[in-house]
């Protein structure tokens, strides 16, 4: 063998990959493939048929029948690529883990990101070459109508765009979780979420989740297309904001979709980057999860803010251009974004803390280097440090949105003291919650962290359902306050309403609210002076040991 012939194939060069090589013949072996085309084959060809007869037969003119019949082949496709296609990665890859073919491709002498891209091109490949079975219906119908090739190639590369982030997320899924079918399934399940619970969020100015999905492109897309007698309707009442909004700056939906699109791209490549890498490694480096997250509150505020200068922001769900309703409104949605708040930020501290076990063969390993203390950034590290910046970007977007939120035309007027309270109380509250969660995660480990979620977070609601129907209300209101999942919501009783107005149960509300954050004060304090002591008898357990050892 020469030295070229033993040179890796480069990354782009797909067709020379071995990973692809081997799923693209089995995949598309003749036996197992020509069944699927064939019935893609024949749906496609009636899709098509269907609507272009039924507009011809009905007087219009074949070009707009054309136009009416791409559409169909359009979804058929996307279809294909981004729900069918991303459950064969997650399958795929959960059985080359299970089959222990992922740690024999570790011992292969190619770089990690070859490997992603074989495994990325190779597992939906059946999926890709189906897809293309049916461009020859979309072309005609591009030759005949007056979609233009030009809007189809916007739509075919953001199709093409997404399908490698579904798919880059398929293969996540699957390295992580360990049963097939369950990989496969949580996948799809995942998609749905995206493409329609997600969305659903637009109907009270929230219209960033969209962006994950195709829906905006194709909105904006088909609603530039004259003569679609069928479909034509259904874009053209969907298309009344024509731009995204990023503060000042306006963006295309193409536009704005890509660039969500790429920040997911990129961090589910870097999360399989790492695990290729090492398979004990965490997700996400410390660094990068906090730029993520960053980002994300960074992208909400952008694409929020400049909606809540309308005053009818509640367009859809709360139609109502009273004061007094904006103002429960927007309780409710600026409620529900510091639980979204809470969550993002808890997730990240868990992907990023190190057990006892890593910071153990941490401190192992620097202490072989000659390192007096382990690199921050490294995964074995303590997370006090992230942990605390994490919380700090989320009590600020909390801030920044309540602020906004309440000082917006749709709700005219909140006192000045109360946006004070909005925009600092509420936040650092919020903080002190995530904070604890962190030194649960990290004193205990990730087991008992489930459990302080179940039992400190989950079973108060349950419980406050429960005497809800054994209409105890006080009693369920009062248990509530301590569930970190509804502490939002008590949260923004202090500063939204006059003391003199209250209701009873909006006092045990303001009552639970302060105990609660007395509590969970407490709690921390506890939680960071039990962490303190529990490093430092693993560090002087390390420093005891004989020679070191690699960990």
């Amino acid at each position: 063998m020469t030295a070229s012939q033993a040179k890796p194939a480069p990354l782009l060069a797909i067709w020379a990959n071995p990973i692809f090589i081997r799923f693209a013949r089995s995949r598309l072996r003749l036996g197992s493939a020509l069944p699927w085309a064939v019935v893609i084959l024949i749906g496609a060809a009636f899709a098509f048929s269907l609507i272009y007869i039924l507009d011809t037969s009905n007087g219009t003119s074949p070009a707009h029948a054309a136009n009416d019949a791409f559409f169909p082949l359009y979804i058929l496709q996307a279809f294909l690529l981004l729900f069918s296609g991303t459950g064969s990665v997650a399958n795929g890859i959960n059985r080359e883990c299970a089959d222990g073919m992922t740690q024999y491709m570790r011992l292969v002498p190619m770089k990690p990101s070859a490997k992603i891209a074989g495994y990325l091109c190779g597992l939906p490949v059946r999926e890709w070459a189906l897809a293309a079975l049916t461009l020859p219906f979309s072309l005609f119908c591009l030759l005949r109508g007056t979609i233009g090739f030009d809007r189809a190639l916007t739509l075919y590369g953001v199709l093409a765009l997404i399908a490698i982030g579904y798919h880059l997320a398929g293969c996540v899924v699957g390295t992580v979780v360990k049963n097939p079918r369950f990989a496969s399934g949580t996948t799809r399940a995942l998609i749905l979420v995206l493409y329609f619970a997600l969305p659903a969020f637009s109907n009270v100015g929230l219209t960033f989740f969209e962006y994950l999905t195709l829906r905006p492109v194709v909105i904006e897309v088909f609603a530039g297309v004259e003569g679609m007698p069928i479909f034509g309707n259904l874009f053209q009442q969907q298309s009344a904001v024509p731009e995204a909004q990023f503060f000042d700056r306006s963006f295309t939906r193409v536009q704005f979709t890509a660039l969500v699109q790429l920040t997911l791209i990129t961090t589910l490549f870097l999360i399989l980057h790492r695990r290729w890498r090492d398979a004990e490694s965490h997700l996400l480096g410390k660094g990068y999860a906090a730029l993520l997250v960053g980002w994300i509150f960074l992208a909400l505020l952008g694409n929020t803010i400049p909606a809540m200068a309308d005053p009818g922001f509640y367009p859809k769900m709360y139609p109502s251009h009273r004061p007094e309703v904006n103002v429960k409104n927007a309780f409710v949605l600026a409620s529900l974004m510091g639980v979204g708040a809470l969550v993002l930020a808890t997730c990240a501290i868990a992907v990023v803390s190190p057990s006892a076990d890593q910071y153990r063969a941490g401190l192992r390993r620097a202490r072989k280097l000659g390192l007096r203390r382990i690199p921050l950034r490294a995964d074995a590290a303590g997370a006090g440090g992230w942990a605390l910046v994490l919380a700090l970007l989320a009590a600020a977007f909390w801030s920044a949105f309540n602020r906004h939120l309440f000082a917006s035309k749709a709700i005219h007027e909140v006192p000045g003291h109360h946006l004070g309270m909005l925009g600092v109380g509420a936040p650092l509250a919020l903080a002190v919650l995530i904070l604890c969660f962190h030194g649960v995660y990290e004193r205990f480990g990730r087991k008992a962290s489930l459990m302080f979620v179940l039992f400190a977070w989950i079973v108060p609601l349950l419980l406050a359902l429960l005497l809800t129907a054994a209409r105890a209300t006080d009693l369920a209101v009062l248990g509530a306050a301590f569930s970190a999942l509804a502490a939002p919501f008590y949260l923004l009783t202090l500063p939204l309403l006059e003391s003199d107005t209250l209701g009873m149960t909006t006092r045990l509300m303001r009552f639970g609210a302060t105990l609660s954050t007395l509590a969970h004060v407490a709690l921390l304090l506890a939680l960071a002076l039990s962490l303190h002591r529990h490093k430092r008898r693993i560090r002087r357990f390390v420093r005891e040991e004989g020679a070191p050892v690699d960990g």
